[in-house]
């Protein structure tokens, strides 16, 4: 359990980091071919558009949840001019929510890591539970059904790992929550009260997270996969 825990940790770390350095480089090469910053980052969010879609639903549904007032909600960018009047900041989509509770804003602010990992899960296990007959079926190269799927998949894997990290304006309540948490769990650990769970709870756990960490592990392969193929698209 510990070990799975601290892999999915390590895992998303490294995806973190590769999302961040390969949207840069899409943006770079997008760039390259059309010369025009505002053009390029229309075609960086069209074809974020999936990721965005879910990004911004996942802070609305959870602020839905919580009962807390939400405004308008864009998924088309938007550039704002940086200090020097030159540079264009792109913002991809947004949301507007009203002030709450650091808790509350700290679930809105974390939904769509929520979202993306769960899809990532449902992917995951959607491949590595086929069975290798239909898997093969699947993913047949030579029709255009198998091209398509698998392309959706892996498309799919890609746009929600560069989307599904929250923004530091959505985590800033996280620096409120966070050291609370950590004091509430340091008090109950050296109080010696335990939590103890069911044998069969700590199994559902365990497998989730091998299936999470699995489907992780495949995001991981492909985005280190188009890093390597668009580092080489800059150079050429």
């Amino acid at each position: 359990m510990i070990y799975q825990t601290v892999l999915l940790v390590l895992l998303l770390a490294v995806i973190f980091f590769i999302s961040k350095r390969t949207i840069n480089l899409i943006y770079s090469v997008i760039l390259k071919i059309f010369k025009n910053k505002k053009a390029a980052g229309w075609v960086l969010a069209i074809f974020l558009l999936p990721g965005t879609v879910i990004h911004e639903l996942s802070h609305l549904i959870m602020a839905l949840v919580l009962r807390v007032p939400t405004g308008p909600l864009t998924i088309w960018p938007s550039f704002e001019k940086e200090d020097n009047d030159k540079e264009f900041k792109i913002r991809t989509g947004h949301i507007m929510v009203a002030k709450t509770s650091p808790f509350k804003m700290t679930l809105i602010g974390v939904a769509p890591m929520i979202t993306g990992l769960a899809m990532i899960y449902l992917i995951g296990q959607f491949i590595f539970n086929t069975s290798e007959e239909s898997w093969l079926h699947f993913v047949q190269p030579a029709t255009i059904r198998g091209v398509i799927s698998l392309g959706s998949l892996i498309y799919l894997l890609f746009v929600i790992s560069l989307c599904m990290f929250s923004s530091r304006q959505d985590l800033k309540s996280l620096f409120i929550t966070m050291p609370v948490i950590i004091l509430v769990v340091s008090g109950l650990y050296f109080s010696g009260i335990k939590i103890v769970m069911e044998e069969n709870l700590i199994e559902s756990m365990l497998r989730i997270l091998l299936g999470l960490n699995k489907g992780l592990i495949l995001t991981g392969i492909v985005d280190s996969g188009i890093l390597v193929i668009l580092t080489g698209l800059r150079w050429l």
